[in-house]
C-alpha cells in the first residue's frame, strides 16, 4: 500500500515538472520569440525604448510588438494641446550618447536638432526672460507615432522615425548643413556641413529612408580659426561642434551659434520662395532661378517693360540682378526676431546680387538727392524721413550708413530703432489709401520696371564723363534711381493710384523702408536652396 502511495506521488511530481516544462517551452515560444520586441530594447532606441510594449492579442494566441518613435516635424512652440511637443521634451539620455551599431541614427538627430535649439533658444528671450510665443516661430517639434511590428518590411531591422521633405530640408539648413544632391523622389538625398551627414536611399516598399551620421569634433579647427576673421574665443561650455564658418557677401566669419531666423515666412527662403508681406496682401513669388524671376516679373508687369530692362542689364553683365534685387526688401514681411541678433537668412539671388538697399554709399547718395527733394518740394513725410536718417546716422554711424565693423554683433537698441521706423512707413502705406495693398504692389512694380536700368545708365555716365572714370557706379545709380521718379508717376497714374505728389512721395518712403529691412538682415552665402516644388511638401521621408 504504501509502495503504490509512493509510485503515485512521483507519477505526480513527475507530472507536475513535465506539465512545467510543457508551460515553460510554451511561454519561451510566445513571449521570447516575440517578432521585433528584441530589436526595440535600449541598446536600439536609447530612451525611446520605454515605448516599445508587448500586446496580447487572444484572437491569435500571440503577442504584437508595439512601439512608438517620433515624427519630426515644424511646429509652433505652443502645440503641447494637440500633442505636438518641441523638441526640448525628448527623452534625455544619461551622458553622452553611445553612438554604436545597434542604435538608431535617429536618436543622436534628435539630440543634433536640440542641440542647435538652444543657441536660438537663448537668443529668443525677451528683456523680461520669458520666451515670445507671438513671434510665429517655426519650432523643432515631434509627436509620437505608434506602430505594430507586424506592418514593418523585411528590409527593415530596426524602428524608424518619420518626417517630411519640406521639414527635414529645412532642419538640416538650420543646422548649418549645405543639400549636395536633393531628390527625394527618386530616393537621392546627400547633405553636409557643421559636422553632420546625410545620406538616403530608396527601400522597396517604403520609400526614401534617410541615414544621419554626426562627425567627430576635430578640436585642431579651432587652431586653424585663430586668424579668421571676427573670430571670437570658443564659449565656455560649448565645443567646437557647435562652430560654423558661415560667409557673408565673400567674407567669412567663424560663429558659435547659427542665427537664422526660425518662422514660416523665412522657412520660404531656403526654396528660392519670397515671402510677401501680409500686412499689404502681398503673394509669395518664387525667385530661385532666372526662369523664376522672368515669371515673377511678368506676373507683375505683364506688358513686359521690367523683363526687357532686365535683359538689357543683363548683356553687359550676365545673369546679374541689380534693380530686381530691391524685391526682398520691399516685399518681404520683416523677419529678424523682436528684442533678439536672430536676423540670418539665406541669400536668395545669384551671382551675389543683394542691391543698392545694402551699399553703404547707396544710402547717402539717397540723403544728398532727399535733402534735395526737400529743397524744393517737402512735405511731411519726407522731412521725417530726413529727420529719421539724421537720427540713425547720429547714433548708430557706421552701422546704418557707414562699413560696419561686424555686422553680426550689431547692439540690440539698433535693431528696435529700425524696426521702431519700419513700422512707422506700415503705419503710413496703411492710412495713404484704402486700396493701399493694391497701390503699394503697384508701387514695388514701378520701381522694378525702371530699376535694372541705371545699372547701364550708371555705366554709360562713367565711360563719358572724364572725371568719373575710376568712380564707383552703384551711387551713381542710385541717383537714377531718383531720376526715374515721373517714370514712376506715369505707371501708377495709368494704374489709377495717387497722384504725383503722392507718387513722390510712397516711393521716398517705400526706398527708406527698404533700408531699414536692409540693416535688420544678414544674408548668408554658399548655402545652395532647395527646389521650389518641395517647399511644403508632405512627402514622406524615413530615418533610419
Amino acid at each position: 500500500m504504501a509502495s503504490e502511495t509512493i509510485l503515485a506521488i512521483v507519477a505526480l511530481v513527475v507530472s507536475v515538472v513535465a506539465l512545467l516544462i510543457a508551460v515553460a517551452q510554451l511561454l519561451a515560444q510566445t513571449v521570447g520569440t516575440v517578432e521585433g520586441y528584441r530589436r526595440c530594447q535600449s541598446s536600439v532606441l536609447g530612451g525611446w525604448s520605454e515605448h516599445a510594449k508587448r500586446r496580447w492579442r487572444w484572437d491569435e494566441f500571440r503577442f504584437e510588438t508595439v512601439f512608438s518613435t517620433p515624427e519630426i516635424l515644424l511646429s509652433p512652440r505652443h502645440m503641447h494641446r494637440s500633442g505636438i511637443f518641441p523638441i526640448e521634451d525628448i527623452p534625455q539620455e544619461n551622458g553622452s550618447i553611445d553612438v554604436t551599431n545597434e542604435l538608431v541614427c535617429w536618436v543622436p538627430l534628435l539630440r543634433s536638432i536640440y542641440e542647435s535649439v538652444g543657441s536660438v533658444f537663448r537668443s529668443l528671450h525677451t528683456s523680461h526672460g520669458d520666451i515670445d510665443l507671438t513671434s510665429n516661430l517655426s519650432w523643432p517639434s515631434y509627436r509620437l507615432m505608434t506602430r505594430s511590428w507586424d506592418f514593418m518590411t523585411p528590409d527593415i531591422v530596426r524602428p524608424y522615425a518619420t518626417t517630411t521633405v519640406s521639414d527635414i530640408a529645412i532642419l538640416a539648413c538650420r543646422m548649418g548643413m549645405i543639400w549636395k544632391e536633393f531628390n527625394p523622389a527618386m530616393g537621392v538625398m546627400e547633405g553636409h556641413g557643421a559636422n553632420h551627414i546625410f545620406s538616403a536611399t530608396k527601400l522597396r516598399g517604403i520609400g526614401t529612408m534617410l541615414t544621419y551620421t554626426k562627425m567627430p569634433v576635430d578640436y585642431k579647427v579651432e587652431r586653424e580659426l585663430q586668424g579668421a576673421r571676427g573670430f571670437q574665443q570658443r564659449p565656455k561650455g560649448l565645443d567646437m561642434s557647435e562652430c560654423s564658418i558661415i560667409n557673408v557677401l565673400g567674407k567669412n566669419y567663424p560663429v558659435f551659434s547659427l542665427k537664422f531666423i526660425w518662422t514660416s515666412a523665412a522657412d520660404m527662403l531656403w526654396f528660392g520662395i519670397l515671402p510677401g508681406n501680409p500686412t499689404f496682401n502681398l503673394p509669395n513669388l518664387k525667385v530661385r532661378t532666372q526662369g523664376d524671376i522672368r515669371e515673377t516679373l511678368f506676373q507683375l508687369d505683364p506688358e513686359g517693360v521690367a523683363v526687357r530692362h532686365l535683359k538689357g542689364m543683363q548683356l553687359l553683365r550676365h545673369d546679374y540682378l541689380h534693380g530686381f534685387a530691391d524685391i526682398i526688401p520691399m516685399m518681404a514681411p520683416w523677419l529678424q526676431q523682436m528684442d533678439t541678433i536672430v536676423n540670418w537668412y539665406p541669400r536668395l539671388l545669384e551671382n551675389n546680387t543683394v542691391g543698392l538697399t545694402w551699399y553703404h554709399t547707396c544710402y547717402k547718395s539717397f540723403k544728398v538727392n532727399l535733402n534735395q527733394y526737400n529743397g524744393s518740394t517737402p512735405s511731411d513725410q519726407t522731412e521725417y524721413i530726413a529727420t529719421a536718417y539724421e537720427e540713425l546716422s547720429r547714433d548708430f554711424k557706421e552701422e546704418w550708413d557707414g562699413i560696419s565693423q561686424n555686422l553680426l554683433q550689431r547692439p540690440e537698441r539698433f535693431f528696435q530703432k529700425l524696426r521702431f521706423e519700419y513700422d512707422k512707413t506700415t503705419s503710413y502705406f496703411n492710412a495713404l489709401d484704402k486700396r493701399m495693398s493694391l497701390a503699394y504692389l503697384h508701387l514695388v512694380t514701378a520701381h522694378l520696371r525702371e530699376a535694372p536700368r541705371s545699372y547701364v545708365d550708371a555705366q554709360q555716365r562713367i565711360r563719358s564723363s572724364s572725371h568719373l572714370h575710376r568712380a564707383d557706379w552703384k551711387p551713381i545709380a542710385m541717383d537714377y534711381y531718383w531720376k526715374y521718379m515721373p517714370d514712376y508717376v506715369r505707371f501708377m497714374s495709368s494704374m489709377g493710384d495717387m497722384d504725383k505728389s503722392k507718387v513722390e512721395e510712397a516711393w521716398i518712403t517705400l526706398m527708406f523702408r527698404a533700408f531699414l529691412w536692409m540693416r535688420a538682415h544678414v544674408p548668408v552665402d554658399h548655402f545652395p536652396l532647395v527646389p521650389s516644388q518641395y517647399y511644403g511638401s508632405r512627402l514622406p521621408v524615413y530615418i533610419s
